[in-house]
């Protein structure tokens, strides 16, 4: 069961990449932006069909982690998404030491971490 789940799972995540052009990607900005956009798409629709109280599948980040990330009109900055992601994230650790999640975006231009 979990088998079949994890089997539709990559299967929906690799027709999603096809469609939104993931592997076309040249830059950082674009590239952080991409895969937000599509961790919100997966979690819309699992909200439907299940419920983890640990997890639970919301649209990322909230208010209450980002409140200038949404306008008064309730969507997304991505101006904002992508500093929050920036300084979110920057503080990951991995079994290699911090994630280093930027690197040289196109122009040669640096993010601070």
């Amino acid at each position: 069961s979990s088998g079949i789940n994890a089997e539709y799972g990559r299967d929906h995540f690799l027709t999603m990449a096809e469609r939104m052009r993931l592997l076309e990607i040249t830059d950082d900005r674009t590239a952080v932006l991409a895969f937000w956009e599509a961790h919100n798409v997966v979690n819309k629709r699992l909200s439907v069909v299940e419920h983890d109280p640990y997890f639970p599948k919301v649209q990322f980040p909230p208010a209450s982690l980002c409140d200038g990330c949404v306008d008064a009109t309730g969507r997304f900055d991505t101006a904002a998404i992508f500093n929050f992601l920036l300084r979110h994230y920057r503080r990951v650790l991995t079994p290699y030491g911090r994630l280093r999640i930027m690197g040289r975006q196109s122009g040669g231009k640096r993010y601070p971490m």
